[in-house]
């Protein structure tokens, strides 16, 4: 797999609300269980199945686009650090991961980093304005979604 695109979200102004390392956890984790409530072009998703260990929580999860586009993917939890999703290739999706990692500087500064990788499919290029249209579909949709953790780790 290849990076295909990256960028970060500055939380920094929302620590004088109080918005800490587990309080963004808390909302990452659920985002991880109910995307649908996140992601406006998702009409519904269910977790499949669950395992844990010591160090992180894996689950399997059906995503439901409406229509025929039903994607399945496994997402792994390492709090409070990195949430990873791995999305199989099925038909026109090619085999993806999304890494999201929380980091916290020394002065208590929170940013979130967004990693999208893809595997290549062999013979079949996106033409390049397609890939800044998803890469902009991908930094709108992130921004929207941590939007919504704040507000709601607000109440």
């Amino acid at each position: 797999m290849q990076k295909v695109f990256e960028h970060v979200i500055d939380l920094s102004e929302h620590a004088a609300d109080g918005l800490t390392v587990e309080k963004l956890w808390a909302g990452i984790e659920d985002f991880a269980l109910h995307p649908h409530e996140y992601v406006d072009s998702m009409q519904e998703s269910r977790v499949e199945s669950c395992s844990s260990d010591d160090e992180r929580r894996r689950f399997s999860r059906e995503l439901d686009f409406g229509g025929s586009l039903v994607v399945c993917d496994v997402v792994e939890l390492e709090p409070p650090v990195r949430l990873t999703t791995l999305v199989s290739a099925s038909g026109p999706i090619p085999e993806s991961r999304l890494d999201i990692t929380v980091h916290c500087e020394e002065n208590g500064a929170l940013e979130l980093r967004f990693c999208y990788f893809e595997t290549p499919v062999e013979g079949e290029g996106m033409p390049h304005m397609m890939q800044e249209l998803r890469k902009k579909a991908w930094l709108a949709k992130d921004q929207r979604v941590v939007a919504q953790l704040i507000e709601a780790l607000k109440d």
